[in-house]
C-alpha cells in the first residue's frame, strides 16, 4: 500500500437470487491507482499524476494543512485553536 493509505474496495458486480443479493468486490485500490487504471484518462495526465504523487510526503502535507487552518482561524479572529474548539461547545 503506497504511502500508508487504506484503499477502499469497490463493488464490482451484484447478483440477485430471489430476495438475496450477492456482491462481488473488486480488489482494493486507492483513488490514485484507479486513475492510473482508467482507460479514459490521457497518458499525459497519468504521467503528470505520477510525477506529482512521487513528490508528496505526508509530513509536509500535514504541515501545510495545519498552516492553512491557522490562517483561517486568524481570519476568523480566534487567537488559538483551543479557543476555537471551545466556541462550539
Amino acid at each position: 500500500m503506497p504511502r500508508g493509505s487504506i484503499p477502499p474496495s469497490a463493488v464490482g458486480s451484484e447478483q440477485r437470487d430471489g430476495g438475496r443479493k450477492t456482491k462481488r468486490y473488486d480488489g482494493a485500490q486507492t483513488p490514485y491507482e484507479r486513475v492510473l487504471a482508467a482507460p479514459a484518462v490521457a497518458k499525459a495526465d497519468k504521467e503528470r499524476g505520477r510525477t506529482e504523487y512521487l513528490t508528496l510526503t505526508p509530513v509536509a502535507l500535514r504541515r501545510e494543512i495545519e498552516a492553512a487552518q491557522e490562517a483561517l482561524w486568524r481570519l476568523a479572529g480566534v487567537r488559538n485553536t483551543r479557543e476555537a474548539t471551545t466556541l462550539h461547545e
